[in-house]
C-alpha cells in the first residue's frame, strides 16, 4: 500500500514539472526522460529475430568502434550487444550506433525500433522542435537517412508530441484531485508517523516502569540476601565460640598430664603399680650415654668456642660475652650520640677488632670508607653506616668482608 501511495506522488511531482507557458515539445525535455535505448533493449532481450538482425547490421559495419564508459573499445557484435544491454554505453555512444544501424539497415521491424529509440531522445525532439516535414525530412536526409526511412522518423515524432499533448491534458485534468490526493496522503503520513511516535513513547515509559520495578526488586533481593549471610555468619561465629568453650571445659576436667600419658601409652610406666619397668631403665640410660659421647666427643676433646653478638667479645677471665676490646673494658657505645652520629667527637669511639660497627674506630674502618668512596676519618659513623648498606646490605662488617666490599669499587677508590 505504501508503495503505491508513493507511486502516486511521484507521478504527481513528476506532472507538476509541466509549465503551461511552454510547447509541449519543449515540455518534453522534462516529461520524456525514459530509458537511453529502452526500445531495442526491450526488442534484443524479447524478440530472437531483431537479436539476429542488429548482430548481422553489426557484424556489416567493421569500421565502427563503439566505446564504454569506461572507455574499453568494443570490437565484436557480441561485445557491444552485451554493453547495450548491461547498460555500460554512454546515451550518446548509444544514439551514435543507432544512427549506424538505421542508415544501413533494410530490415523495416529494425528500423521502426530504432527510430522509436531516436526520435524519442530528449536532445532529438529539442532539436526537432518548430520545424515543418518539409524541414524535418531535409534535415535528416543531409545526415544521410533515406526519405522513406525519414518520413517514419516524422510519424515516431509526431507520434511523441501526440503523447506529450495527452500528457499534458492528463495533467490538467488531474491537477486539483491529485493536489488533494497528495495533501491527503501526506497528512496520513504524519498522522502515522505521530501515533508511531506516541507508540515508541509509551513503549519507552513502560520499559522505564518496568526497569524501575527490576532494579527495585534486584535492591530488596540483595539486602535480603546479605541479612541471611550475615545471620549465617554470626550463627556460624556462635557456634566456634561455644565448641571452644567445650572444648576448653573439657580440658580443664581431665586435666592431662601429655608427658604422662605418652609413657603410659607406650607402656614405658606402669601408673597403677607406680613403678618403671627395666626396659625404661635400660631406653633412659642409652639416652643419657649417647649425650654424653656426643658432649665428651664435640665439646670436651676438641673444645668449642661462644658465638657472641655483634660488638661483643668473649671475656677470658669469666667466658662471658662483653662489650669492648676483649671484654675487657668497661667503655659503653651509644649508638644514639650525635657526636658518634656525625663523627665529630673521636674520643667516643671505641677501638673495635674482629666486628666493626656504629661507633668503633680503626684503620680497616679506613681501608673500607677508602674503599666506598667516602672520607678517610676512621671513625664508623652514620655515614659509613649508609654507604656499607648499600654496597654489602649490611650495616656491620668483619675482617672478612673488607675483601668483598672493596672488590668491586668506585672509579676513586684505591684497591687493597
Amino acid at each position: 500500500m505504501k508503495n503505491i501511495i508513493l507511486e502516486e506522488i511521484n507521478r504527481f511531482r513528476f506532472l507538476s514539472n509541466y509549465d503551461n507557458s511552454k510547447t509541449s515539445v519543449e515540455n518534453g525535455v522534462n516529461l520524456n526522460e525514459g530509458i537511453p535505448g529502452e526500445a531495442l533493449l526491450k526488442a534484443l532481450e524479447s524478440d530472437r529475430g531483431f537479436l539476429s538482425s542488429f548482430k548481422g547490421e553489426l557484424d556489416s559495419m567493421k569500421e565502427l568502434g563503439v566505446q564504454t564508459r569506461d572507455l574499453k573499445t568494443l570490437k565484436t557484435s557480441e561485445a557491444i550487444i552485451d554493453a547495450i544491454k548491461a547498460g555500460k554505453l554512454e546515451p550518446a555512444e548509444l544514439g551514435r550506433v543507432n544512427w549506424a544501424v538505421l542508415k544501413n539497415t533494410k530490415d523495416a521491424k529494425l528500423a521502426e525500433t530504432l527510430t522509436k529509440d531516436i526520435t524519442s531522445n530528449k536532445t532529438f525532439m529539442k532539436g526537432a522542435a518548430g520545424k515543418s516535414q518539409s524541414e524535418f525530412i531535409e534535415a535528416l536526409r543531409k545526415k544521410g537517412i533515406p526519405e522513406g526511412k525519414s518520413k517514419l522518423m516524422w510519424k515516431s515524432y509526431q507520434s511523441n508530441l501526440k503523447e506529450l499533448e495527452d500528457l499534458k491534458d492528463l495533467k490538467d485534468v488531474k491537477d486539483a484531485k491529485d493536489v488533494k490526493d497528495v495533501k491527503d496522503v501526506e497528512n496520513d503520513i504524519v498522522k502515522d508517523a505521530e501515533s508511531e511516535a506516541k507508540a515508541d513513547k509509551d513503549l519507552r515509559d513502560a520499559d522505564e516502569i518496568k526497569a524501575k520495578e527490576n532494579l527495585d526488586r534486584a535492591k530488596k533481593l540483595n539486602q535480603e540476601e546479605e541479612n541471611i549471610l550475615n545471620q549465617i555468619s554470626n550463627a556460624e561465629t556462635e557456634a566456634r565460640i561455644r565448641e571452644n568453650k567445650e572444648y576448653l571445659q573439657k580440658l580443664k576436667d581431665e586435666k592431662p598430664n601429655v608427658v604422662l600419658d605418652w609413657f603410659r601409652r607406650n607402656r614405658l610406666i606402669k601408673w597403677v603399680k607406680r613403678v618403671v619397668p627395666w626396659k625404661t631403665l635400660l631406653i633412659l640410660g642409652a639416652i643419657g650415654g649417647a649425650g654424653y659421647l656426643a658432649w665428651y666427643y664435640w665439646f670436651k676433646d676438641k673444645g668449642f668456642t661462644v658465638e657472641c653478638p655483634e660488638g661483643e667479645s668473649i671475656n677470658p677471665a669469666n667466658g662471658k660475652c662483653e662489650r669492648g676490646e676483649s671484654g675487657g673494658s668497661e667503655q659503653i657505645i651509644d649508638p644514639n650520640d650525635p657526636d658518634i652520629i656525625n663523627e665529630t667527637d673521636p674520643s667516643k669511639f671505641i677501638e673495635c677488632d674482629g666486628i666493626y660497627k656504629l661507633g668503633c674506630k680503626s684503620g680497616d674502618i679506613s681501608k673500607v670508607q677508602d674503599c666506598l668512596g667516602i672520607e678517610t676519618t676512621g671513625l664508623f659513623g652514620k655515614r659509613t653506616e649508609d654507604a656499607l648498606y648499600k654496597r654489602i646490605n649490611k650495616r656491620t662488617f668483619s675482617k672478612d668482608d673488607i675483601k668483598t666490599i672493596c672488590t668491586f669499587q668506585a672509579p676513586n677508590i684505591t684497591r687493597i
